[in-house]
């Protein structure tokens, strides 16, 4: 490096002798194949299911995708509703993992999620006409980006949120969009009163959650 800092190492990926299983789920994600990880769902695949082979690498697809940039896959597995706070054997959500690889396309489009990304859909439609009156928006799976999740550490001996990993990785952009995105939710959140809080036009008639 310019400054004669010692290089990072590079962050952490799935080992391809153990990485998930050929025709997996998991696996056509990892490799951004849309089509197959579309005929998978389509066929009653579990969007939450979590590929664990040997040496402990636990990668739910939506992991998977994120840590390979593939952001058309991200953004189906999202529309399914999978678990965007499930973590790898690394302790790595997808934000981590697409942050420590320096993917802004996928960091952006996760950190950007919000009420408007799942108007129109059925999940949406379904909440707004009666389930939002017991759940709150995240609990109905709709879930949106709060300064909680970029605040979350990842786990290991070098516990580092979303934006300390990329810095840690020399990804600057990644990590001053990051900075910048946490503002933005933190402004966002103060004024309708909390991190878990629906969105302020679903607030009426509905209570706290």
């Amino acid at each position: 490096m310019a400054d004669g800092r010692l290089a990072p190492p590079p962050p952490p990926s799935i080992p391809p002798t153990i990485g998930p299983v050929s025709g997996t789920l998991e696996d056509f994600a990892y490799k951004g194949n849309l089509a197959e990880v579309k005929r998978m769902l389509e066929r009653g695949a579990d969007v939450q299911s979590v590929e664990t082979v040997a040496g402990g690498y636990g990668w739910s697809a939506l992991n998977s995708a994120a840590a390979a940039g593939h952001k058309d896959v991200v953004a189906l597995l999202v529309r399914k509703c999978a678990n965007l706070e499930a973590t790898n054997a690394h302790g790595h959500t997808p934000l981590h993992s697409a942050a420590a690889r320096g993917h802004i396309h996928v960091v952006r489009f996760i950190a950007e999620i919000d009420e408007n990304y799942w108007k129109g859909t059925d999940e949406y439609k379904h909440w707004k006409k009666g389930e939002g009156k017991e759940k709150s928006f995240e609990e109905s799976g709709l879930w949106i980006a709060t300064t909680q999740y970029l605040d979350a550490k990842s786990g290991g001996k070098k516990s580092r949120t979303a934006a300390e990993l990329a810095d840690a990785f020399d990804h600057d952009f990644v990590k001053e969009f990051l900075d910048q995105r946490h503002e933005e939710l933190e402004i966002a959140e103060q004024r309708r009163g909390g991190t878990n809080k629906a969105p302020p036009a679903e607030q009426k008639g509905r209570g706290k959650t």
